[in-house]
Order: structure tokens, then C-alpha cells, then sequence
């Protein structure tokens, strides 16, 4: 425990109750919005990360994966990512920092790992990176506008090119895809998998170890099975209640009344 409390952040602040770097404006982030927390878990060697990636978060992060590194610089690190991505230039900066250390990271998303979040998941140690039964990856690409001068926007759209280039290779580099494969699933808008499809294309390398998951499964017989007469009963029921409560009587219409004609002008 004595170690615990020599873990602090830049600013010399306790970290194991969990950091939330607070509201940024920043590349990639909107007006105000929050920066993810990160949660230490020195005894597991464990990082739970969620929330937005941004330059606070991603300084949270990397300091607390060198710090992990330190320790010790043979046991891997295992992140935990429940993260709906952020700044490009902060995903980057955390990945910068999973590839310098001398130990691996393994990777687990919690929830859903997009955008960036789904950079630092397939970034993981290959053989150990892990999704929750119900947990999503996805991808795309990047999302912003431009505004300036001619000559302004000229210059974003080839610092935005440069970015999605770094941003190919590294699924290139960490998955089973081609290249012509990344390309197809970034500009095809929000690409989602669901994690048999992250295995499938090389993304994630199965389940959470050690864990049994029939207990939040249902058994495929389930699925198949008959519905019961009394079932059949009530749905009938319900869809004769909602058949009559959708009847409208349209309402009266009353003629109008005859108008008389008037003598002609004479």
C-alpha cells in the first residue's frame, strides 16, 4: 500500500481514486467537454479508462502507463477501455507511448472502444486483447471542418490526409486486414463490429479470459422454440386491442345548406 500512495500525477495528486482531467477545449473535442477518467489499479497492474480521449486525458494515461512500466518492466499492463474516442493527435500520443514501453499492454474494451478508443484497443500485445461478450469496436474516419483562409484549408486537408495515412497503417500494422479492406471500412461512414466480427478480421483475439459467460448467454434452443398456445392468446389479444383503438369514425361532415337565388338585376 505504501507504494500506492508514491502514485501520483504530474501535479502531485494522489491518482488511485480515480482522475477525471475535467473539461477541455482542444483538436477534436467540443466546447467544454469532459475528459476521460482513469482509474489505477497498481496490485492488477490494471488501467480502467473511460470516457473521451483528449491532451488531458492522454497526458492521465501515458504518464500512468511509464509509471506502470517503471515498476516493472517485464509484467504487462492490462488497459481497460470503455471509450468513445476523441482527438486524433491524443490517440497518437498514447499510442506513441503503448509502443515505447518495454513491457506489453494488453487491451480489454469494456463497453464499446470507437474512433481513437478502437486505435488503443488493437494496439494491444497480439494474442491479448479481449472484449466483453457485448462489447463493440468501431472505426471510421475523421471527422471535423475546415475554415480560413484558401490557403488554410488547404493546409488542414493535407495535415487531415497525413493523419488518415498514420491512422491505415496502424490497422495495417495490427490486424489481419488489407489495406484495401481499412480503407472500405473507414469511408463507409461508422463501421461497427460486434466482437466475432473483431476476430474475424484479426481486430481482437477472443473473450475475457478465465471468464464464464453462459451465465449472461441464452441456449440456442431457446431461440427456436415454439411459442406456447397461451403465448399465441395473448398476442392475439393485444393485437385485437390495438386493431380497435387504431379505428377512427371519421367525423360527420354536414352539407352545406342551399343558398336561395336571388332575383337578377333587372
Amino acid at each position: 500500500m505504501g507504494s500506492q500512495a508514491g502514485f501520483t500525477d504530474v501535479w502531485g495528486r494522489n491518482t488511485f481514486s480515480g482522475i477525471d482531467a475535467g473539461p477541455e477545449k482542444g483538436p477534436g473535442n467540443g466546447p467544454g467537454e469532459p475528459s476521460g477518467a482513469i482509474a489505477p489499479d497498481v496490485a492488477n497492474r490494471k488501467i480502467y479508462f473511460s470516457g473521451s480521449i483528449n491532451a488531458m486525458s492522454a497526458l492521465q494515461l501515458c504518464t500512468t502507463l511509464r509509471k506502470f512500466a517503471e515498476m516493472d518492466p517485464r509484467k504487462p499492463i492490462h488497459l481497460m477501455i470503455d471509450s468513445p474516442g476523441g482527438s486524433v493527435t491524443s490517440t497518437l500520443a498514447i499510442y506513441d507511448t503503448m509502443m515505447s514501453l518495454p513491457c506489453e499492454v494488453w487491451t480489454y474494451t469494456e463497453g464499446v472502444a470507437a474512433s481513437g478508443g478502437s486505435v488503443l484497443f488493437v494496439a494491444g500485445a497480439k494474442g491479448h486483447r479481449y472484449m466483453q461478450p457485448h462489447a463493440q469496436v468501431m472505426i471510421h474516419q475523421l471527422r471535423g471542418g475546415r475554415e480560413g483562409t484558401y490557403t488554410d484549408m488547404n493546409i488542414s486537408k493535407a495535415l487531415e490526409d497525413n493523419m488518415m495515412e498514420r491512422l491505415e497503417k496502424i490497422y495495417l500494422k495490427h490486424s489481419s486486414l488489407t489495406i484495401g479492406k481499412i480503407r472500405d471500412m473507414l469511408y463507409k461512414g461508422d463501421y461497427w463490429l460486434t466482437r466475432q466480427d473483431a476476430i474475424d478480421h484479426g481486430i481482437c483475439d477472443g473473450g475475457y479470459p478465465g471468464i464464464d459467460e453462459s451465465r449472461g448467454s441464452v441456449p440456442n434452443d431457446r431461440l427456436h422454440e415454439p411459442p406456447k398456445a397461451s403465448e399465441l392468446r395473448k398476442v392475439k389479444a393485444e393485437s385485437k386491442v390495438v386493431r380497435e383503438r387504431a379505428k377512427v369514425t371519421p367525423p360527420a361532415v354536414t352539407p352545406p345548406a342551399k343558398q336561395s337565388k336571388g332575383k337578377g338585376l333587372t
